[in-house]
């Protein structure tokens, strides 16, 4: 009975899932990434490139949003990402209680889904979310500093 109770605690999470995707509804969640990997590409170009034209107080500046805007992708995705992966591991685990539960906790299992912030076109924070944008500003830089 207190696995049914927990269970039910779950669509709760699922409906706070619908007011997050809400509120980080388009455009607002894509602009806020993008002026983090702005912030971030612009600060390490500097930093690379302009290290003997530009003042030493400007130029720590540029470290500290450079070190800020890598520390925001990679511990503000993660966090982001974390429900996601809790979820799915919930998930997996209701599938395996002996001889798969209840009744009703087979389906109600089979009726809830992931919690997922979305991103935009069907995509979300998941594990890999912070490496994959880590490489893309790495990406950014490197184009950069070729052209």
């Amino acid at each position: 009975m207190g696995d049914e109770a927990a269970l039910t605690t779950y669509r709760q999470v699922q409906v706070m899932n619908n007011l997050t995707n809400d509120f980080w509804n388009f455009p607002f969640l894509q602009i806020n990434i993008a002026s983090w990997l702005l912030c971030c590409v612009v600060s390490m170009y500097i930093i690379i490139r302009m290290y003997n034209s530009i003042p030493f107080a400007l130029y720590v500046f540029f470290i500290l949003a450079g070190a800020d805007a890598a520390s925001l992708i990679h511990m503000q995705f993660k966090l982001l990402s974390d429900p996601c992966i809790k979820s799915q591991e919930l998930l997996n685990q209701l599938k395996q209680l002996p001889n798969g539960g209840t009744t009703w906790a087979r389906a109600y299992t089979k009726s809830c889904s992931r919690y997922q912030v979305k991103i935009a076109n069907g995509r979300f924070f998941d594990k890999r979310t912070s490496f994959v944008v880590w490489q893309f500003c790495v990406d950014r830089l490197v184009m950069c500093l070729i052209m």
